[in-house]
This record gives C-alpha cells, structure tokens and sequence, in this order.
C-alpha cells in the first residue's frame, strides 16, 4: 500500500514524484489502483449480487504496482524497496548486516537425499517482533521468490518454521511416501506421503507442485530431533512448526537442486527481516553437516568484493568521475565503497552485501554508477565512427529460401532444438551421432540431446497433424548443434533446410522440384554446363532413413551438402504416420 510504503521511507510524495525517484532509481511506477479496483477488473462489469457484497470487503486504500528488474530480488517486498530508496536519496546508510555464530543449530543431511533434492541451507532469526502486515510481507515474499528465481519451486523452495516448537539437531533425509506421516500445514488429520498427495490433488494453490517429486521413490524431508516433520519440501510444511505473528525465533530454511539459487533465496528473506530482529540485521548460523562429514556454517552475511578500476567506469559510463564521487555514488545504489591506488589509476574496492547477488561484474557495478549518475546526465557524443546496420548475410540468405519455399506451396513450421535420442536415431534408423551435443542433466526424456538434424523434429509436427488434409508440405530453416572442438564453446551451430512432402504417392518427384528450383535461383549449374565445378548433382546414397535406391546424396562442386530420397517405411511407422513420404535436408552454410 502507497501509504505504508511513504511511511516506511519516511517521505511523502506525490505520484508523479515518486514516479519520477522511482525513475531515478532504475524501477518504474507501472499501475496505481487499490484492492477494489482489482476485483472490480476480475468480476466484470456485471458482477452478482454476491460479488458485489464481496467487494465491501476490500479496501480502497491506494496500491502501487512497481516493476523492478528480474535479478533484484531484494526489492521484491516493502522492507527491500524502502531501504533502497532511503539509501539512495541519502536517508540512511547502507544496512550493516552481522552474522552470529551458531548456537547448537546443526543440520545433518543424509545421503539418500543427495540424489532427489540434494542442497540445503538454512539461517535463524531471533527476538522478530511481527506486525500483522509484516507478517502477510514475510509470507509473500516467499511466495514472489517461489514464483521468479525458485522456477515455481522445481529449482529452490523455501520453508519457515517456529523455533521455540522444535528441536534440534535437525535431519535432512529421503523416505519412501509411506514412511513418511505428519499433520500438513492448515489439516488437522494425520497422513503420509503418498495419501497427502491424493489431498492436495483437490488443493488449487499446491496441486501445481506436486509432479516435482510425486514419480520419485523417496520424498525429501526434514525432521527435528524428536522425529516431527518440519516439511516436505518442495510441497508443504509441517503444521507443528508453523510461525505465527507471536513467533520470535524463525529458522529458515531452503532446498533445491541449484546450490546459488537455494543460497540467494536465505540470504534475500534473511536480509529484508532481519531488521525485525532484537538486533537489527543480525542473523545467526546454522551449521550443516552433509553427508560426506563436512560442516558447513550458514550463512555469511558479510560482503563479497570487487575490485573494479575507475578508468573502467569511466570508459563505459563515459564520465570523468574522480575515485571519491564514484564511492558516494556506489554507496546510493547500497554499494559501499572505498579507493586505493595512485592518482590516475585508481581502483573501487566495491563491498556488495548478500542482497545484491546480481553484481557479477565489473560492468554491473557500472551501471549502479550510471543509475546513481542519472542517465538523463549522461554525456552524449557523436561516435567516433560511421557504421551501418545490416542484415547478416546468412540471416538474409536464409530468409531467401524461406520465401521461395513458400513461394512453392510449402508451411514453414518450427520444431525445438532440443530432442530425445530415440527420436533424433532409432526412429530414424540411424547411428548415434557422436557430433551431438549431450545435456548433462535433461529435465526429462524428450530433451536430452540438441538436434543434429531438422527432419526429426519435422517428423514430430507432421505426427501432430496428420489429420490436416492431404498433401502436407513442410519445411524448416533453422540452425542444428554440433560438437566442435575448434569451438571457444566446445560446439557450433549449422543452418540447415529440411522440407517433407506427405500425400497418398511418396512426391518424390514434386519435392525434386522444389530442390533443382532452389538450385536454379542460386544459380547452380547442371552437370553438362561449360562450368560443371559450379554444378549440383544427385548421386545415390545409403542413409537408412530412407528406402533403398530411393535416396540420392546432394552434391555441390564435388561436396555432399545433403540428402534427399523416399523415406522408410520403419521410419513413418516409428512416427505413426500412415503415408508415403518424400523428405530432403540441406547443409545450406555450405549453399552460401
């Protein structure tokens, strides 16, 4: 709310002065409305004589909808944005965040759940003093991280849990649904693991979640020293732990299968409440014992440094600020910052707290130098140079084919670029490629490799619309990966053209056509002509996703770019297609 917000910054200002601090700062006012007004929106503008006794409820107090950067995670909630601005209109100085050693807080992870929902860490809060709309704050802020940074919590999830309930030392393990019985948070009854995923199939807000583990034979689950559940993450806590507004020792705790993002999430809810505390900004540690043995004390809330020099602020900013301006303009954008070395060589010793985890770089620090500058005060120039923009010549040759393409009867559709194995060999009858770039960790079976041909994927869409009428003419132009041990990346991408003709004949002679067309608007000679080096030719192949002797390699100046031919019956068969087809591929990088 508008007024909740001026009082925690301490200022009041119109709207169109706080649109334009909120410019300043590098965020934007984008909606002023109120709980009503929004509820308004959802009923209609003939809303029942129910909904409107429901609106009586909601208030009329302005609200502010400010869209802020995706990697900002600490301004997600009032607490994150009022101290930003405080800090950048020069209210307040930056918070000073303490870290306090643990106090008998361990975690033991065993090593059964290091192959289900392997990282965890987790941070306590002590003596918070909880107003109610600090609370409902505490509470969503989770929920906004669930939904950005946790991937609506497949990557990282979060729980919180009243201290004063539970006992350490705390375990983090993995169990057969069975094993595992608690009373879920807002239920009063008793279940395991496997009936509570049958309850929250009819819960609207938590059914979503429940494929992350529901296949897998061990849930992951925290228990406290006296064997009672503190959640099952990534699902739901347990209702014995749950924090109310007369909480006052919170521990934190997060899950997840990426190490940073289960990290940031701690240090960004740590951060923004820990100004509840008995001690303002103090957080106190957890020690972690993971499986192999190792302890772990979490978390550091001190800073992390960087070490930027001040000629390359300069240079990108296009400033000529000395060290000291540049240090108070960090230190508005929650940056603390000193300068060492000569005159002329500086360097910003930049200190960035645990909230600002987007600062990766020194060109990220100067940006908050421009953002705390003004881009409007920016110094524009001429450039140095005179250049023109134009279509890259493979982009522009590209969308030539496309257009004839098109132009002889055929769709353009668009496939993914990542595919399973089975898909992009077996059902084509071909070998494992070993060109194929692998992923390390696919999501699921259909996603494990990145496609190394186009007529795989083409396969797929016509599958999905063999009911469409009779012929089918696809075509796709798009670019498929390659290992490359030349590459900086270990991997290149080829822009290839693969087109499929699906009718009651095979086509085969139609869709020749269409490849000698191609042939002759790039103006490749026929075999016979004076110049036969400039030629293409059709001259027969093997590849066993076609019919024997109904496959030809495509050859230009004596180089197989591709292939064309009838394709197996085992192959439409393998892809549930009823009809003949004729399909060609072209390497057409080696066109240009």
């Amino acid at each position: 709310e508008r007024d909740m917000l001026f009082e925690a910054i301490g200022k009041t200002y119109t709207e169109e002065e706080f649109d334009e601090l909120c410019f300043q700062f590098g965020i934007e006012l984008d909606d002023v409305t109120s709980e009503r007004k929004e509820k308004e929106k959802m009923f209609g503008q003939n809303p029942t004589p129910a909904q409107l006794k429901e609106l009586e409820q909601y208030s009329d107090a302005e609200v502010y909808k400010i869209e802020i950067g995706a990697n900002r995670y600490d301004l997600l909630c009032l607490e994150g944005i009022s101290t930003a601005l405080r800090v950048f209109t020069g209210a307040q100085a930056p918070p000073a965040y303490v870290t306090k050693p643990a106090t008998g807080l361990e975690l033991h992870v065993e090593e059964e759940v290091v192959g289900v929902r392997k990282h965890i860490v987790a941070a306590a809060l002590r003596g918070v003093r909880f107003t109610e709309a600090s609370y409902k704050r505490f509470i969503d802020l989770q929920e906004k991280l669930h939904r950005n940074i946790c991937r609506e919590r497949t990557l990282a999830s979060v729980g919180t849990h009243d201290l004063a309930t539970v006992a350490a030392p705390f375990r983090y393990r993995a169990l057969p649904p069975k094993e595992i019985r608690f009373v879920p948070l807002k239920r009063s009854e008793e279940v395991d693991g496997a009936e509570l995923m049958q309850l929250l199939d009819e819960d609207l807000h938590l059914r979503q979640y429940l494929s992350i583990i529901r296949e897998k034979e061990r849930y992951p689950v925290i228990y406290d020293a006296q064997d009672r559940v503190l959640s099952l993450p990534p699902i739901i806590n347990g209702r014995h732990s749950q924090i109310t507004l007369d909480t006052r020792d919170i521990l934190i705790e997060c899950t997840g299968l990426d190490r940073l993002r289960v990290e940031t999430v701690v240090y960004t809810i740590c951060a923004m409440f820990s100004q509840y505390c008995e001690e303002p900004f103090a957080v106190e540690q957890v020690t972690i014992v993971h499986a192999d043995g190792r302890p772990e004390l979490f978390p550091d809330m001190g800073a992390t440094e960087h070490l930027v020099p001040l000629a390359y602020v300069n240079s990108v900013t296009g400033l000529g600020l000395g060290a000291e301006e540049a240090c108070g303009l960090l230190r508005r954008m929650l940056l603390p910052a000193t300068a060492e070395g000569e005159a002329g060589a500086e360097v910003l010793r930049v200190q960035a707290p645990p909230t600002r985890s987007d600062i990766l770089h020194a060109c990220d620090v100067a940006e908050d130098v421009a953002i705390a500058y003004g881009y409007d005060n920016l110094p524009s120039a001429q450039p140095p140079t005179v250049a023109f923009g134009a279509q890259q010549p493979l982009n522009r040759f590209t969308d030539l084919l496309r257009m004839e393409m098109a132009a002889t009867g055929f769709t353009e559709v668009l496939s993914f670029s990542l595919i399973s194995r089975r898909a992009s060999f077996a059902k084509m009858r071909r070998s494992d490629d070993p060109r194929a770039v692998v992923l390390a960790r696919p999501e699921n079976s259909k996603f494990e490799i990145g496609r190394t041909q186009l007529l795989p994927g083409l396969m797929k869409t016509l599958k999905s619309n063999k009911t469409c009428p009779l012929p089918i003419r696809i075509f796709e132009a798009s670019d498929v990966m390659l290992c490359h041990a030349d590459s900086e990346v270990g991997a290149v991408n080829q822009r290839n053209l693969a087109a499929v003709f699906c009718s009651h004949q095979s086509g085969f002679e139609a869709l020749q056509g269409v490849l000698e067309q191609l042939m002759v608007k790039l103006q490749l000679m026929a075999p016979d002509a004076p110049t036969p080096t400039q030629a293409y030719e059709l001259v027969s192949g093997d590849d066993p996703a076609f019919f024997p002797g109904f496959c030809a390699n495509v050859l230009v100046k004596g180089k197989k770019v591709g292939v064309i031919g009838v394709l197996h019956p085992e192959v439409l068969r393998n892809f549930d297609i009823g009809y003949p087809c004729s399909a060609f591929e072209l390497n057409i990088q080696a066109l240009l």
